[in-house]
């Protein structure tokens, strides 16, 4: 997609086709952010959306399959979340909805949906991203749209496993998973099965968490490149590896899952993703607060804290912020 992608931009510039800079640079920026570039993803997705004239570029919401304005709303609400935006990612994301519902092409507000599930429980906001997943899997269903059907159940087993409902999220993310596979849409699939691993470890059921996360990591790994999951891929983990160590020494597995949550602090600055460097942060600094390490642990944690300018109602942000006042 990003070769084809960087061909059309200057076959756009060439022809000075505004339509095609549009579609050009939404492209661009969706391809970045899946790279896990998400500072080059805002610049192409901003460039698109200033160029985007609603009396001009109408016809792209028909001629592209999905509106090119709600989708790259959409895709850059995710991208400012990951920067460390949280509440500009959101009222983007509630721009793509609003636009999106005003279009008389119904499955252009089934995807404006189905990224806005993704995005509200990235902030959090479960019972929200729950909501918007049952209404996709609404929309989708009766348009036949399967592979949004898909996504549809995976953001909705997410979102209740999130609510600490794992027995209730299981099967419709499960089901979302395998329809996921035998549709092709794989390229969500590291951050289900990621998911997925959360929710069998949250019930004590060890070898499955392993084997979802073993799975996710193997999807990773097959996409080449980078991801822009990356980070939240090894901090997760890290956070299996506490949870389920029954015979090793637990000094080694200690050991394993630091390592684990340092290279997704590294990854996590290396990307410029703020809020994936905040949650794997976290995650160490808890685990150094367990090993009696209160002062490292502090300075880690409100050096990334004390970078953020808003969201400070989030769940991530909260959960930081109490740790900090237990190392205080």
């Amino acid at each position: 997609m990003r070769e084809v992608a960087q061909r059309l931009l200057p076959i756009a510039q060439d022809t000075a086709n505004g339509a095609f800079l549009v579609e050009a640079y939404s492209r661009l920026g969706i391809t970045a952010h899946w790279y896990g570039e998400f500072s080059q993803a805002r610049g192409y997705l901003e460039q698109c959306l200033q160029r985007y004239d609603a009396e001009q570029h109408a016809s792209l919401g028909v001629t592209s399959g999905s509106a090119v304005r709600a989708l790259s709303l959409s895709v850059l609400a995710v991208v400012l979340w990951c920067l460390g935006f949280p509440d500009q990612g959101q009222r983007y994301s509630e721009e793509a909805l609003r636009w999106a519902s005003q279009l008389s092409h119904l499955f252009s507000y089934t995807m404006a949906l189905q990224v806005a599930a993704a995005f509200r429980l990235a902030r959090g906001d479960t019972q929200l991203s729950q909501e918007l997943a049952e209404q996709t899997i609404r929309l989708a269903t009766e348009q036949g749209v399967p592979n949004y059907v898909a996504l549809g159940e995976c953001n909705r087993g997410s979102a209740l496993i999130a609510q600490g409902r794992a027995q209730e999220g299981i099967p419709p993310l499960r089901r979302g998973i395998d329809a996921a596979k035998t549709l092709g849409t794989r390229i969500f699939l590291p951050d289900y099965l990621m998911r997925l691993g959360q929710a069998y470890a949250s019930l004590g059921q060890s070898e499955a968490a392993g084997a979802a996360l073993s799975e996710a990591l193997a999807e990773r790994t097959s996409m080449g490149a980078h991801h822009c999951d990356d980070a939240e891929l090894y901090r997760v983990k890290g956070e299996l590896m506490l949870q389920s160590h029954v015979q090793e020494p637990k000094a080694e597995v200690e050991a394993e899952a630091e390592a684990c949550f340092h290279k997704a602090i590294a990854i996590a600055q290396r990307q410029q993703a703020k809020s994936w460097e905040l949650r794997a942060s976290t995650s160490l600094a808890r685990l150094w607060q367990q090993q009696g390490k209160q002062a490292e642990a502090h300075q880690l944690l409100s050096t990334i804290y004390g970078w953020f300018t808003e969201g400070f109602d989030t769940k991530d942000l909260q959960e930081a912020k109490a740790l900090l006042e237990e190392l205080a």
